[in-house]
């Protein structure tokens, strides 16, 4: 029984640092996005960077 608990307390304990990771992660990847919406002075359509990590941010947010 001991050795049950153990396990789902480190199982727990993983699954709360992988969430923690992912917060960060999210928060960095819209922290740069603000910043480069906010200086950039051309079309955001034709700044290929921007999109790829538009569509990085996407899919971060619906994994986490």
């Amino acid at each position: 029984m001991q050795l049950l608990y153990q396990e789902q307390e480190e199982q727990r304990v993983k699954l709360m640092e992988d969430v923690v990771a992912c917060n960060k992660m999210i928060r960095e990847l819209e922290c740069d996005l603000l910043s480069r919406l906010s200086s950039t002075y051309r079309c955001i359509i034709d700044d290929a960077d921007f999109i790829c990590d538009l569509a990085e941010t996407q899919v971060t947010n619906v994994l986490a």
